[in-house]
């Protein structure tokens, strides 16, 4: 019995170091890790300079004060907008100016734009995307099963300023000026509901919300060839230049709803795909939409009224789906 006790102990002991360990080489850590014994930024430089060894202590204390915890898992909440971040945990010289010739993640925020949105008053996913709590680069800054809505990437960089200036002309995002502008020239609300063309007949679907709807890649490459999609839509080609469709996409995908889905989609509602199947052709949907592949066998072939769902994977984010079929 001694001898089971024996193997139990030693296993766990394994087990508990096996877990320090992984927790201890968290990527976060690993980046404050090198961000302190490299000595970067601002301490680093007073380091480099020093001459002897009491210049040497007080510098390197200098760059340790920089990370007082460390290792430490830095956050910021701004409450008025119920957001956590934590990007600081890796983004270490995000404020400093002397980490302006530092690569990333330790270099300084480009432009000034901190003067007037500072951190820690809103936040870094507000502007840029991404999910601010997740602590692994791929999950805070690309899609994954249950967050997707990747960090922006350079095209759209300036996409997230309209969620708040809403002005036509907004010379501090020149993409999302030229995006409305174009909006505007092309006669886009003549087909489409938008906030503040509410009074004019539409002929095309509603897109108040297509910044919840719609994967922002899809609707570049939509916007640039709409029969490439789907044949028979109605949408012009209007022979777009890609950065034509990248600044109109930087605008329409800050058309969003009020709130936004954070936490995934719930685990009840993630059937499996031969159910789904089973479930599209019990509801009938053949009857009204288009599937290549997929035949309607009713007794009448009705006319289609909804819109080809072919290629509907690439269009549509999986939140917004579920939370339209639901309701």
């Amino acid at each position: 019995m001694n001898r089971y006790f024996a193997i139990l102990g030693v296993a766990l002991a394994v087990v508990i170091v096996l877990v320090i360990r992984a927790e201890r080489g968290k990527e976060w850590m690993r980046y404050q890790k090198v961000f302190i014994q490299e000595q970067r930024c601002t301490a680093g430089k007073d380091l480099k300079q020093a001459e002897g060894e009491d210049a040497k202590r007080q510098a390197d204390a200098k760059s340790k004060s920089l990370l007082p915890g460390f290792p430490e898992m830095k956050q910021v909440y701004v409450k008025e907008l119920d957001r956590a971040d934590r990007c600081v945990s890796c983004h270490l010289g995000i404020d400093d100016p002397s980490c302006a010739n530092e690569e990333r993640p330790f270099n300084t925020h480009p432009g000034n734009f901190l003067k007037k949105h500072p951190v820690e008053k809103y936040g870094c996913t507000v502007c840029h995307g991404g999910q601010g709590i997740a602590t692994t680069y791929d999950e805070a800054h690309g899609t994954t099963r249950d967050w997707q809505q990747p960090i922006l990437d350079e095209r759209y960089a300036y996409g997230y300023c309209g969620r708040c200036h809403k002005e036509p002309d907004f010379r501090a995002a020149p993409q999302l000026t030229e995006g409305k502008r174009l909006f505007r020239e092309k006669g886009c609300a003549a087909c489409h509901e938008t906030k503040g063309h509410e009074n004019i007949k539409k002929i095309g679907p509603a897109i108040s919300l297509i910044g919840t709807k719609v994967n922002r890649d899809w609707l570049t490459e939509y916007l640039l060839s709409p029969k490439k999609y789907w044949k028979k839509t109605n949408m012009p080609d209007y022979k777009f230049k890609k950065e034509q469709a990248e600044a109109i996409t930087a605008f329409l995908m800050t058309l969003r709803g009020e709130t936004e889905a954070r936490n995934g989609v719930p685990e009840e509602y993630r059937p499996s795909l031969e159910k789904g199947r089973e479930l599209f052709a019990d509801a009938g949907c053949l009857t009204c939409h288009e599937v290549r592949g997929l035949y309607y066998n009713g007794p009448i072939e009705a006319q289609k009224i909804g819109p080809e769902l072919t290629l509907l994977a690439a269009k549509v984010n999986r939140d917004w789906l579920v939370s339209y079929l639901q309701d």
